[in-house]
């Protein structure tokens, strides 16, 4: 699957192409370009090579990744479903990073957030969850087809945005 994009927020545009690797759905590509226009002021690349200093001792990819004028690693951001194990790892090897996770629903977050507490994963709250208001993700997803074309202005803490005819227009909610 691949998704060809267009982005214009504000004065700043930018064509993204997202390819799924093996396992990834449409759910998973719906979040990364989510998370994509969420960041889209911190340079974010959703493809890094493994050779890249600021991942070469790592034993994972990000779905997002946004570096320092130094090429260190700024933002780390995962999407979807995330085992609390490399979230773990995540948060030990990026001391410095915003970390970052994307979901299509509050449930999703909330299980996330709970898995954080059950493993008793030491400084979790620096993760940051991102969730979809009810039923948003739904029609984001919607919106997605080979070639999207998506306008707006920046809008703080989530879209407003017209992503292929559809208007969105909320904040997402953290947990």
């Amino acid at each position: 699957m691949q998704i060809r994009c267009h982005i214009q927020l504000g004065q700043t545009a930018k064509k993204l192409v997202l390819v799924s690797q093996e396992t990834e759905t449409l759910d998973h590509m719906a979040l990364k370009l989510a998370a994509f226009i969420y960041f889209f002021d911190q340079n974010p690349q959703v493809a890094i090579s493994g050779n890249h200093p600021a991942v070469a001792d790592q034993e994972f990819r990000p779905d997002l990744i946004a570096l320092d004028e130094a090429g260190a690693t700024k933002l780390w951001v995962e999407c979807g479903n995330v085992a609390t194990h490399k979230l773990d790892k995540l948060i030990r090897r990026n001391r410095n990073a915003r970390l970052a996770v994307f979901k299509g629903s509050v449930r999703e977050g909330k299980n996330q957030r709970e898995a954080f507490e059950k493993n008793d994963v030491p400084n979790s709250e620096r993760v940051e969850i991102f969730v979809f208001p009810e039923s948003e993700f739904e029609a984001w997803k919607g919106a997605m087809s080979e070639a999207v074309e998506i306008y707006g202005e920046p809008s703080g803490m989530g879209f407003n945005l017209v992503a292929n005819g559809v208007a969105f227009g909320f904040d997402f909610i953290k947990v």
